[in-house]
């Protein structure tokens, strides 16, 4: 597990607090399980989305939060983050915390999760089913070079003192 910490307004830890008291949790578990279940929303944007103008979103932070994510789910925010030009992977923590509320909030948690599992499904198959591209011959021409060997003879501070070809 990776442990990973950002910041949050007032209304959304508002929001997480009570859900963590309605399931008696701890805050980086509600946190961990949302973005688990909700992921495959970024997962759309990374395919469909165009990589975003920096912006620099105003956030009103009164919590900082702490949260254990796994490796995987980790680096793939930071592919997401890169890809978008986000300003930090905390923005798509945001939003996926911020999507997750409404989401429930219109549609209820059953329905919601259903649609989230769909589209999962649907992102899943995407990834499935891409077709490759094989490319002939090389991009760039070049000539084939002769493979050089070679002793470095450093000083003790690491200093190159002299190069000695074989």
């Amino acid at each position: 597990m990776k442990e990973y910490e950002f910041v949050i307004g007032k209304n959304l830890f508002e929001k997480i607090k009570s859900l963590k008291d309605k399931r008696g949790e701890s805050i980086s578990t509600i946190i961990r399980n949302i973005i688990l279940k909700v992921i495959p929303v970024l997962e759309k944007k990374h395919l469909k989305e165009e990589r975003r103008k920096k912006d620099y979103p105003l956030v009103m932070a009164t919590n900082k939060i702490k949260v254990f994510l796994p490796e995987k789910v980790y680096n793939e925010l930071k592919v997401i983050h890169d890809h978008l030009n986000t300003f930090s992977i905390a923005t798509l923590v945001r939003e996926i915390l911020e999507v997750y509320f409404y989401g429930v909030e219109r549609f209820g948690e059953k329905e919601f999760e259903r649609k989230i599992k769909k589209l999962k499904e649907k992102i899943d198959d995407l990834k499935k089913n891409k077709r490759w591209v094989k490319k002939e011959g090389q991009d760039i021409p070049t000539t084939p070079t002769k493979l050089y060997f070679y002793l470095m003879y450093h000083d003790e501070n690491f200093c190159l003192r002299k190069i000695k070809f074989l």
